[in-house]
């Protein structure tokens, strides 16, 4: 059984918001000559990616990334949602991608299906004390408040070690703001929605509703 149960909380951006550091390739590079039929798959609709890829739920495929892609709101011409896939094959030793038509009706069953392949991965990983990755759900209102007027937005100010704590988030490294995470994991989350994400003030405001009404 795995150290770290993951679960689905309430809060969490939607699939098509997320954002990933660095693009995914296609294909493999070393095999070149590889039929795509053979190392990429298109589905008309996530029903046929289930219906017609049982055996994509098993423990031996590792999904390693994946990506939705919708049109931007204003777009001239609105193409479907594609849901894009990447896994291994570790058997075979093959990376492979699926690319699926998709709506947004289609995400609670998604987000299911890739919350069972991140415990397949969690499960290969359990040996090792990797920590649980802060959430939203760390976020108390008083947090959001701290982080909000950190960022010279309404909020109320961190005062003794709080400010002190704020203060060193703000410095410190990739490395050591893990190291934080571990003792302060609302602080840190906080800091980096608002710091990275287009939206994270406006979630801190909604966070902080209680205490400023």
């Amino acid at each position: 059984m795995s150290r770290y149960e993951i679960t689905v909380n309430q809060g969490m951006p939607q699939l098509w918001e997320a954002q990933h550091p660095f693009a995914a390739p296609y294909g493999n590079r070393y095999r070149p000559t590889d039929p795509w039929n053979e190392v990429d798959y298109t589905f008309a609709s996530w029903d046929e990616f289930v219906d017609e890829l049982p055996d994509s739920g098993s423990a031996f495929e590792q999904v390693y990334r994946w990506d939705w892609t919708r049109d931007a709101p204003d777009a001239e011409v609105q193409t479907a949602d594609i849901l894009t896939i990447y896994f291994v094959l570790p058997r075979e030793a093959r990376l492979s991608r699926a690319d699926i038509t998709v709506t947004t009706d289609d995400e609670p069953a998604v987000r299911e299906w890739l919350t069972r392949r991140a415990q397949t991965i969690a499960d290969l990983w359990a040996p090792l004390a990797v920590s649980p990755r802060s959430s939203i759900n760390d976020v108390t209102p008083e947090i959001a408040a701290h982080v909000l007027f950190q960022f010279g937005h309404v909020g109320l100010p961190a005062s003794g070690w709080r400010a002190t704590l704020l203060l060193a988030i703000a410095k410190a490294d990739v490395h050591n703001r893990e190291l934080l995470a571990r003792g302060y994991p609302g602080y840190v989350f906080a800091f980096e929605l608002a710091q990275g994400r287009p939206d994270g003030i406006v979630l801190l405001r909604e966070i902080a509703r209680p205490i400023h009404g």
